[in-house]
C-alpha cells in the first residue's frame, strides 16, 4: 500500500508539471517553429520491364522466279485431264531453296480414295521443288468429298537421293501428312526409293526419250514408279504411275515442256 500510495504521488506530481508546461507555453506569443519530420528518401521503384520475346523462326519468303512450264495428260479409269505446272516463284522451304509449280487443271479430276473408297474431287495442287536435287519438297492440294479438305504432305530424305540420277541409286523418303480441318491424324509413310532401270520411254507428244525408271515401295509393295529424263534435265518426271493413293491406276504422262533446256552429252546405255 505504502509503494503504491508513493507511486500515485509521483504520478500526478509529473502529470501537474506537465500542464503548468503547456500553458506556460500557451501564453507565450512566439509560437516555436513546428519541426518536420524528417523523410528519408526511398529508393526509386524498380519498373516492370516488359516481357523480352522469344526470337521469331525465319519466315519462308516467296520471291518471283522465271522458271519452265510444263503439261501432263493425265489418266484416271474413262476420265483424261490436262493438268499445267507452271514456275513463276522461289522460296526456300525447311532451309531448302525450292522453284514452286503452281498447278491449274482443266477440269476437277474425280477419284476413289484408297482403301476407304471415299470419293474425292481434286481441286487444286502446288509441289515446292528443289532446285538443286528436284525433288519434290512438300506438295500442297485441295481436295473435296466428304468434306473439303487442305492437304499438306512433307517429304524428308534419306541418303545421297535426287538428280542427278546413276542406275542402282538407293535412299529412303518419309512422307508426313497434314490435313485441315485435322478431321483425323494421318500416319508418316517410310519408303524406299531406287533407281532400277535404265529405258526408252514413248511418249505421244514428246517422242521416245532415254529415262531412269525410279521405283517406290513399301516393304516392297509398289506405290509410285517414275521417269525423269536422262537426256534433258528437267525438273520433273516425264511420266507417272501411282499404284496405291487411289482405287484405280493415275498415269500422268508429260506433253510439254517449256523452255526445253540443252540436250545432257552423256546419256545412258538402256539396261537389260
Amino acid at each position: 500500500m505504502k509503494n503504491q500510495s508513493k507511486w500515485t504521488i509521483i504520478i500526478v506530481a509529473v502529470l501537474l508539471v506537465s500542464l503548468m508546461v503547456l500553458v506556460a507555453c500557451g501564453d507565450d506569443e512566439t509560437e516555436e517553429p513546428t519541426v518536420q519530420p524528417t523523410v528519408e528518401p526511398t529508393e526509386p521503384t524498380a519498373q516492370p520491364t516488359e516481357p523480352t520475346e522469344a526470337p521469331t523462326e525465319p519466315t519462308d519468303t516467296t520471291t518471283p522466279y522465271d522458271g519452265p512450264t510444263w503439261t501432263y495428260e493425265v489418266n484416271y479409269e474413262d476420265e483424261v485431264t490436262t493438268w499445267t505446272l507452271d514456275v513463276s516463284a522461289e522460296e526456300t522451304k525447311n532451309g531448302i531453296d525450292c522453284m514452286v509449280a503452281e498447278g491449274s487443271l482443266d477440269v476437277d479430276p474425280f477419284r476413289m480414295a484408297n482403301p476407304s473408297g471415299a470419293p474425292t474431287t481434286v481441286k487444286g495442287v502446288r509441289y515446292w521443288i528443289s532446285k538443286d536435287t528436284r525433288d519434290v519438297q512438300v506438295a500442297e492440294s485441295t481436295v473435296s468429298g466428304l468434306a473439303d479438305l487442305a492437304v499438306t504432305q512433307t517429304y524428308a530424305y534419306g541418303g545421297d537421293h535426287g538428280q542427278p540420277f546413276s542406275m542402282g541409286d538407293a535412299y529412303s523418303v518419309t512422307q508426313s501428312t497434314a490435313i485441315n480441318p485435322p478431321i483425323y491424324e494421318a500416319p508418316d509413310t517410310p519408303m524406299n526409293v531406287e533407281v532400277t532401270a535404265v529405258e526408252d520411254v514413248e511418249l505421244s507428244e514428246m517422242g521416245t526419250m532415254r529415262c531412269y525408271k525410279v521405283e517406290y515401295t513399301i516393304q516392297g509393295n509398289p506405290i509410285d514408279t517414275e521417269w525423269y529424263s536422262a537426256e534433258y534435265d528437267l525438273a520433273a518426271p516425264v511420266k507417272v504411275m501411282r499404284y496405291a493413293q487411289y482405287q484405280a491406276i493415275e498415269t500422268k504422262e508429260m506433253t510439254s515442256y517449256d523452255p526445253m533446256p540443252k540436250k545432257n552429252s552423256n546419256i545412258p546405255d538402256v539396261t537389260g
